[in-house]
């Protein structure tokens, strides 16, 4: 499994060490890639810039986009358009690419966004209170 990252950005993210060291050993596929704050995508504006926090990418389980908040309290309507907006733009991004489609709006592979509630201080071993791909 290939890790691309800021490893010097990296090592200053505790909840992406989280996840990312979490994925790394339950070696689901070896092929796959993990990218750390990359690929950048812009938003509506300039100053607006989308970005997946932790991108997983694989041919067995297509992509997850990983978000990580340290509280709850965190995950607010801005938050969640940050999200969708993410999600919209891998879509877009895949869906140009004709041996990604099963159709015009289908694609053969899945996104899936994850919010991931971490807090490094948790009495809980691996840190992790919450993980959800669904919104309330």
């Amino acid at each position: 499994m290939n890790i691309i990252a800021d490893e010097l950005k990296l090592r200053h993210d505790a909840g992406a060490i989280l996840v990312i060291e979490k994925i790394k050993s339950l070696d689901l596929d070896n092929e796959a890639l993990i990218y750390y704050n990359f690929p950048f995508y812009r938003g509506e504006t300039l100053d607006d810039l989308v970005q997946a926090h932790v991108l997983y990418i694989s041919k067995i389980y297509g992509i997850i986009a990983f978000r990580i908040i340290a509280s709850i309290d965190k995950l607010n309507e801005h938050m969640r358009k940050q999200i969708d907006e993410l999600d919209s733009h891998l879509f877009s991004k895949i869906n140009k690419i004709e041996e990604l489609r099963k159709g015009r709006r289908d694609l053969k592979i899945n996104i899936t966004p994850i919010v991931v509630v971490c807090d490094g201080d948790s009495k809980n071993n691996d840190g992790f209170f919450y993980c959800f791909n669904k919104w309330n």
